[in-house]
């Protein structure tokens, strides 16, 4: 019988030390590997939740500390495959591997901040400019993943308000683009038939230095969930909104990953051989 998570015994958030305890119990669990990548500056550590064995596809939650409402579902979602009791995900995990970077920005979750020492992690994909992002960058070039999804949430009291951005940069290979978009409409459509009202969310961000505009720009499909806070209310409902996210986007992986796998190779093809007039480098090493 698989446990239950920290937050669905207590309806708490999570703390570092009690993840640390239920992330190493679920190690070696059903082929679980975790792994510290990093230390914070506090010394807090950053750790790597991978299973399975094959293509990649890879979540990062908890960028910024004050929101943890997907930190609480990537718990849920890893002891889930850990323990996979459920047919699909069973068959998932036979060809297909799923990394996890739970609590991304550990400082800021326990000072709960959206920054990380006056840092914003998610503005810093280009240049690297924090430890974490170093860290979390390293687990990105080891893995190689084809689809990256970056879980957040938004300040707001909207009604069952889900805020997910399939979004990209001039030059970005346009079947990204659509596939992207094409995971935030079966989030969007999946939700809905729970009673979850959507809306998308189109917020440029310049300079394109967010996580996934920058996975986008290294020929990979990268998207930014958000999930409102309902001002610090609601706990339960936020949690399983990103965990429904989560869920949808392994289906939606496992059921596109030869167009996903085409679009990736086609995308570096372009940018390999064309102009390079409209394509916008993504990093500044």
């Amino acid at each position: 019988m698989s446990p239950t998570t920290p937050f669905e015994d207590t309806g708490q958030w999570t703390s570092l030390a009690t993840e640390a305890t239920f992330l190493a119990s679920l190690h070696g669990v059903g082929g679980m590997q975790v792994t510290e990548i990093g230390r914070s500056l506090d010394d807090n550590p950053v750790w790597k939740c991978a299973i399975g064995t094959g293509p990649v596809v890879m979540i990062t939650s908890g960028q910024h500390g004050n929101e943890p409402a997907t930190r609480e579902s990537s718990h849920a979602l890893l002891r889930d495959l850990a323990y996979r009791t459920k047919p699909w995900m069973v068959d998932f995990l036979a060809s297909h591997r799923v990394v996890v970077i739970p609590t991304s920005s550990p400082d800021a979750r326990v000072a709960n901040t959206r920054l990380t020492h006056d840092k914003n992690l998610n503005r810093g994909w280009r240049n690297l400019f924090t430890v974490e992002n170093k860290a979390i960058q390293s687990v990105i070039t080891a893995e190689n993943p084809e689809v990256l999804l970056d879980a957040h949430e938004v300040p707001g009291s909207g009604q069952y308000d889900y805020r997910p951005y399939g979004g990209g940069f001039p030059g970005e290979w346009p079947v990204i683009t659509t596939l992207a978009n094409d995971f935030v409409d079966e989030s969007i459509q999946v939700l809905a038939g729970m009673g979850y009202t959507s809306s998308r969310y189109n917020v440029q961000l310049l300079p394109w230095q967010s996580m996934q505009v920058v996975a986008s720009g290294d020929h990979r499909i990268g998207v930014l969930a958000e999930t409102t806070t309902f001002n610090g209310t609601r706990r339960q409902e936020r949690v399983e909104i990103s965990y429904v996210t989560y869920r949808v986007l392994l289906e939606w992986y496992r059921d596109h990953e030869l167009e996903i796998r085409q679009a990736i190779a086609d995308s570096k093809q372009a940018a390999a051989t064309g102009d390079g007039a409209t394509y916008i480098p993504t990093r500044q090493y």
